[in-house]
């Protein structure tokens, strides 16, 4: 329909054209077959170069389209005073509902002596700390951050429960093997991961202290 309202609109152009030089020179006239041919070649390129700009539209729009799809794999929840930004594979995950956030890694927490587990190593960042611990066979991270920082958790096929460290808000999945723990305390966010169960992992959450 674009197409056709184009021609129509070049067609009464040209009429309109003509039939003022006709006005002005108002002798019979007869163009030249080359004249004609050429008119037509006219009409046709300008046809094509409608329905070229028409598929370069249609295109433009499907690729919108697309994008706009894949973005609605996304959505949110809201748990435990946790936003989750979900995605088919993982969630990008960030504290919202925090007291007093901290704004830098002042105080770093650690596992207390109780746990039973053995510090290996530690990497502080500007806005995080990972601490790596080991007992017999049992492997562990605790890592703390600033409540603005956003991490992804591995939430395909889990399930989220709603847990308490504390007295403060925090949330637990179940990853096969391992088990994770995240909780809000002073200010920041802390995160037990590891080949440990729910209870251990509750335990060991309690045991985060500040040395």
């Amino acid at each position: 329909m674009f197409d056709e309202m184009i021609k129509e609109a070049l067609r009464a152009d040209f009429e309109r054209e003509i039939g003022l030089a006709l006005e002005e020179f108002p002798l019979d006239h007869k163009f030249s077959r080359r004249h004609l041919r050429q008119m037509k070649r006219l009409f046709r390129l300008s046809e094509g170069k409608s329905s070229f700009r028409k598929r370069i539209f249609i295109a433009a729009v499907a690729v919108l389209a697309a994008a706009i799809l894949l973005a609605g794999f996304c959505f949110f929840a809201m748990i435990n005073g946790f936003a989750f930004r979900i995605y088919p594979d993982h969630s990008a995950v960030t504290g919202f509902d925090i007291q007093n956030p901290a704004q830098n890694m002042d105080s770093i927490y650690s596992l207390s002596e109780e746990s039973g587990y053995e510090l290996v190593s530690r990497d502080i960042g500007i806005s995080f700390c990972v601490t790596l611990y080991r007992k017999n066979e049992k492997q562990l991270t605790l890592t703390q951050s600033l409540p603005s920082l956003s991490f992804n958790v591995n939430t395909e096929n889990k399930t989220v429960e709603e847990i308490a460290v504390k007295g403060c808000n925090g949330y637990f999945i179940c990853m096969d093997e391992d088990s994770l723990l995240c909780w809000a305390m002073d200010g920041y966010v802390f995160m037990i991961e590891g080949n440990i169960d729910r209870n251990e992992a509750a335990e060991l959450a309690e045991l985060t202290v500040l040395p």
